[in-house]
């Protein structure tokens, strides 16, 4: 089995090794993770490697021989020492900018993390001779739905630059592809949540929902603010596809373990059917049995209506 890389923006600190192994998030500073894996998924099923054995969530055996290097994909240098150091057959790329508000404000800073740096990583990949990619993207690139839930073939036509920067680094996908032969599969999803039993999770900035609500019920927050009470909804606040952030990274080992046979094509990651802001925070009233104290405020017109 060959060694895989996986790549992650996460700063190496002891705070940060609380999270997710497969956390999307976002870092102004584009660095990144490079870890290396013989084999490993993450959620338990039975293992290629080991049959007749569950390989777990990053099993502990294989967790020994990981290793982690901290680059920045902005540092071509830095780059390609990590690919001369190490035999490198595939690559994840999770590293980029993700909040869509901050790209509103800064879309330069995503055109030149999501763009800029994930070319600096194709060109790394070519001159060493690897060819397979798994592209971590966003759903965010159809822009607003014409149908839910949005087929992979749903026209693209992203509102706001985090998801504008998505979509172009796919279309260089698609022109490396043409001329180096590069083999890719693109996997979108909108909302990656949760955390494994193992590592939890811990942002420097919270801003997603779940945690957000939990917070606020817990007493750590004063209010939940809620954007939006308007929408064509039950309740008129927002709905949106939540996915397990260990679902997501099956999503990507599943797409890795296929390649050679689904290379150049996309796909969704979702469960069809979504949860309301308000759903989300009396789910956290429940959980904490303590009140979430929330305030409603004009929606963002930047965020897609589900």
């Amino acid at each position: 089995m060959g060694i895989r890389l996986y790549t992650r923006k996460l700063p190496f600190d002891s705070h940060m090794m609380r999270r997710i192994s497969f956390e999307y998030s976002c870092d102004r500073r584009r660095r990144i993770h490079w870890k290396h894996l013989l084999g490993g998924v993450a959620r338990p099923r039975p293992s290629r490697d080991c049959p007749g054995q569950s390989s777990g969530r990053a099993s502990r055996g294989r967790a020994a021989v990981s290793r982690f290097v901290e680059a920045d994909l902005a540092d071509r240098q830095q780059i390609e020492k990590v690919f001369a150091t190490h035999k490198i057959h595939a690559v994840m790329h999770f590293a980029g900018e993700a909040l869509v508000a901050k790209s509103v404000r800064e879309p330069s800073t995503f055109y030149a993390a999501n763009v800029g740096c994930g070319v600096n990583l194709l060109d790394a990949m070519v001159r060493h001779g690897v060819d397979k990619l798994i592209f971590s993207s966003t759903a965010a690139t159809y822009g607003e739905p014409e149908v839910v839930p949005i087929p992979e073939d749903h026209r693209q036509a992203p509102i706001n630059p985090y998801g504008k920067s998505k979509l172009r680094f796919e279309q260089i996908l698609a022109d490396y592809r043409a001329y180096t032969g590069l083999k890719y599969v693109t996997v979108r999803y909108f909302n990656a949540a949760g955390a494994s039993k193992e590592r939890g999770e811990n942002h420097r900035v919270e801003t997603h929902l779940i945690p957000r609500a939990l917070d606020t019920a817990l007493g750590r927050f004063p209010e939940m603010e809620i954007f939006g009470f308007d929408y064509p909804t039950p309740d008129g606040t927002c709905v949106r596809d939540f996915v397990h952030v260990l679902d997501i990274a099956d999503s990507h080992l599943l797409a890795l373990e296929e390649i050679d046979r689904v290379h150049g094509e996309s796909f969704n990651v979702g469960t069809t059917s979504g949860y309301s802001n308000l759903q989300v925070v009396q789910a956290a009233e429940r959980i904490t049995a303590a009140k979430c104290r929330t305030s409603f405020l004009p929606g963002d017109r930047e965020t897609p209506r589900l």
